[in-house]
């Protein structure tokens, strides 16, 4: 149960949309290459790596598992022990229920009821707790796997490294990061369109007038 739960986690740390594997040998056709300012970017540039792997996989990846496993079973026992605690009573007021006098078994009726309520906020706590410590380490289980992405496309002289299943970019080289050509044409789009603008405004003005004038003359 717990290893599903720490899978599913991991899952959700780093994005992805779905459980399916994908080999590196049928990662989807990358794009055609585009020219850059100082190189080429295709196909033989990229690395795909699977990062849900790489985290079950690793050293690191499995000593968060067992820091989650062990806090998963502290937070287990404490639980059973509530329970037991809770059976204890139920069974006593059970047997009791035809001895003791009214007040004695209501007593025992609301401190049975509060034990019953405050299980209920202790479980949210320490549900809450374990998914703490769970996001806490993996998410210091995918800052490492990025870091150690880019040292390997460095390593390698590769100008990008790609999360295979999920299509996500996890290393880009400099040269690649097309930024400035894309604000380039972004204003220049919008100047054209202000210019298309003014221009109608113009018309519209022209069109006012001439109308203005016909009428005059009529």
């Amino acid at each position: 149960m717990y290893k599903k739960r720490f899978c599913a986690l991991v899952v959700g740390s780093i994005g992805l949309v779905g459980l399916t594997q994908t080999k590196i040998d049928e990662a989807p056709k990358a794009a055609p290459a585009q020219t850059t300012k100082k190189t080429e970017l295709n196909y033989a540039d990229i690395i795909f790596v699977n990062m849900q792997d790489a985290m079950l996989q690793c050293a690191q990846g499995k000593e968060a598992q067992k820091i989650v496993e062990s806090e998963e079973r502290k937070y287990a026992e404490m639980a059973q022990k509530e329970q037991q605690h809770m059976v204890q009573l139920k069974n006593e007021l059970d047997t009791k229920a035809t001895i003791v006098n009214t007040d004695e078994r209501r007593r025992m009726e609301k401190e049975l009821n509060e034990l019953q309520r405050g299980f209920q906020g202790k479980m949210k706590d320490w549900q809450e707790e374990l998914q703490y410590c769970m996001h806490k380490e993996t998410d210091i289980m995918v800052k490492e796997i990025e870091q150690a992405a880019c040292t390997l496309a460095q390593n390698t002289d590769k100008a990008a490294v790609i999360d295979a299943p999920t299509g996500r970019v996890l290393y880009l080289r400099d040269d690649q990061n097309r930024t400035t050509d894309l604000v380039t044409l972004l204003n220049q789009e919008h100047t054209i369109k202000l210019a298309q603008k003014d221009a109608d405004k113009q018309s519209t003005v022209l069109a006012s007038k001439e109308n203005l004038k016909k009428a005059v003359i009529a």
